[in-house]
């Protein structure tokens, strides 16, 4: 799941899941539906219920994080439209916010040769000062520019330091 970054107002700044993770969904939650109306209900897979209901479970999934720098506080929102978790961090707990790389699949830090299953990917992370680590977003390797274009651009916003460790 893939984030942008949008400036809400002057005091603020958010990342909001990108739109075309609902359109894929609804999209694939159509297409399913439309299956199911076209058989007429008669010879369905009894996956194609749960499928529905699945992807419907998913098109009302929201996640959000909001950086307020006058409060100086990092809002966590996410899960079902009307079942959410908010959770609120402290930008004086937060050591660091750190970009760093990973290769999915690896049994061992210092593995060298890739595997053709292994994945090597990007985490954007808080830090906080009593040691614990929340990532906010992992994504693809060839996403590393833009991850560090808003890592950077949050840790400036809320005076919070920034850190590489590729």
């Amino acid at each position: 799941m893939a984030f942008f970054l949008k400036r809400t107002s002057d005091d603020t700044i958010s990342l909001k899941l990108r739109h075309g993770f609902r359109i894929l969904f609804a999209l694939l939650w159509l297409v399913i539906l439309g299956t199911v109306l076209v058989s007429g209900g008669g010879k369905v897979s009894p996956v194609a219920p749960v499928l529905l209901f699945l992807f419907g479970l998913i098109l009302l999934y929201e996640e959000s994080w909001v950086f307020n720098r006058t409060e100086g506080t990092i809002y966590h929102f996410h899960g079902l439209v009307f079942l959410k978790r908010t959770r609120i961090f402290h930008r004086d707990d937060v050591d660091a916010l750190v970009v760093s790389s990973f290769r999915k699949g690896s049994i061992s830090a210092g593995e060298e040769k890739r595997r053709f299953f292994q994945k090597d990917l990007i985490r954007f992370s808080l830090f906080f000062r009593d040691g614990v680590k929340k990532d906010i977003e992992i994504t693809e390797a060839k996403h590393e520019a833009d991850l560090q274009q808003k890592a950077t651009e949050i840790a400036n916003f809320m005076n919070i330091s920034y850190g590489r460790d590729l």
